[in-house]
């Protein structure tokens, strides 16, 4: 191990905050699980006692009103919605992506929309809506603003009729200092959503002529010399300094990590020459990504796990593979991280990335399980 690198690192994380013995109970802090709905992950497996919050995504919007993305959607919502039977404090909401731009117009379709989409959620059961337009255009920014309030109205007026708990309003915040400073009003997120997930992953990939060497997807301190604002540390930073309240600000963690190809086997470390992104992984065949799943079994082919005592995240070579991925040492750092720094909790993308099929190690979903565990225990040693 590099003692220079452990120095620093804990030069780093004494400038983060109390990192050893920190006590973490779990004190109403979030754990919001994204979903989304594959062959291989059915939503009866979600696991719906390690998370606070499941959000489904995706639906779309169409014709001023929220539309399933495909058959058997309403399905899903059923089985998903059934699970507060057996966990009643369980809060499961529908994530929107696509259409923002058809109600973004003017205040009158703003408020139909409001209308029909809380009809929507009440109908099939949901407990609130989490906007992730990926993203704005700046020349939006006002008539998105004015969209959110309208819509807290909305959800309001609704409680108040219908003498029931208002819905709840999330959203997904970018991992760039720039859409980040130019896009939202803090003031008006900060009176009218319940949480935002900061998307602290995607720092890193392979992009040809822009990123050809590897990187982190999600460190929580970036490597010396790069951007510090290109970490979960940092970009937390630039939110809360832009005036979002800490309570409000879930950690973005992500399940799944990314892939290179090496341009040559014998340079495998951080900031390596790459030429492309990854071969597809050993089990789920995703080019450039890998599963939680797809990371335990290049482990046991004969893959490296390299531990970065600065980052605090691992990365493996694997042939001519390189790979940053999360761990469950990584994760649960994050999450005692986030609780540190008094933040509302974590987000997690996504529970369907996590291992379902016994080939990691341990219980089934072991990342989603290390995230619960040091979200409900007392940490007493550090990293």
């Amino acid at each position: 191990m590099d003692i220079l690198k452990c120095f620093v690192g804990a030069l780093i994380f004494t400038s983060l905050g109390t990192f050893c013995s920190t006590k973490i109970e779990n004190g109403g802090k979030n754990i919001v699980c994204y979903y989304h709905q594959t062959l291989y992950f059915p939503p009866s497996e979600v696991p719906h006692q390690l998370c606070t919050h499941i959000v489904y995504a995706f639906a779309s919007i169409s014709n001023d009103t929220i539309v399933p993305d495909r058959p058997g959607d309403t399905e899903t919502y059923d089985v998903l919605v059934g699970f507060k039977a057996s966990n009643p404090k369980l809060k499961v909401m529908l994530s929107l992506q696509l259409g923002f731009n058809n109600v973004v117009t003017d205040p009158d379709t703003m408020k139909k929309f409001a209308i029909n989409a809380i009809g929507f959620l009440r109908h099939y059961g949901f407990d609130g809506i989490d906007f992730d337009w990926e993203f704005p255009k700046a020349s939006q920014k006002n008539r998105y603003m004015q969209f959110i309030q309208i819509f807290r109205a909305q959800t309001s007026l609704d409680s108040r009729l219908g003498n029931q708990t208002a819905l709840l309003i999330s959203m997904a915040l970018p991992n760039n200092n720039h859409q980040a400073s130019i896009l939202y009003d803090y003031t008006i997120l900060n009176n009218n959503i319940d949480f935002a997930t900061l998307m602290a992953y995607d720092f890193h990939m392979y992009i040809p002529n822009v990123e050809n060497i590897t990187g982190y997807n999600s460190p929580l301190v970036a490597p010396i010399g790069e951007n510090p604002n290109s970490s979960t540390s940092g970009l937390i930073a630039i939110y809360l300094g832009l005036g979002l309240t800490p309570e409000k600000a879930l950690a973005g963690i992500p399940t799944y990590g990314r892939s290179y190809t090496l341009a040559n086997v014998k340079q495998h470390g951080l900031h390596s020459p790459a030429i492309e992104p990854g071969d597809p992984g050993p089990v789920r065949h995703l080019r450039g990504v890998y599963t939680f799943t797809d990371t335990c079994a290049a482990l046991k082919l004969g893959g490296t796990s390299v531990w970065d005592p600065v980052s605090l995240v691992p990365y493996l070579y694997w042939g001519k593979s390189w790979v940053s991925y999360a761990s469950e040492k990584s994760v649960a750092g994050k999450v005692r991280w986030a609780v540190s720094k008094g933040l509302g909790g974590v987000g997690v993308w996504a529970i369907h990335l996590d291992d379902l099929t016994g080939e990691c190690p341990g219980p089934k979903l072991p990342l989603i399980n290390a995230i619960h565990s040091a979200m409900k225990s007392t940490r007493n040693h550090c990293l």
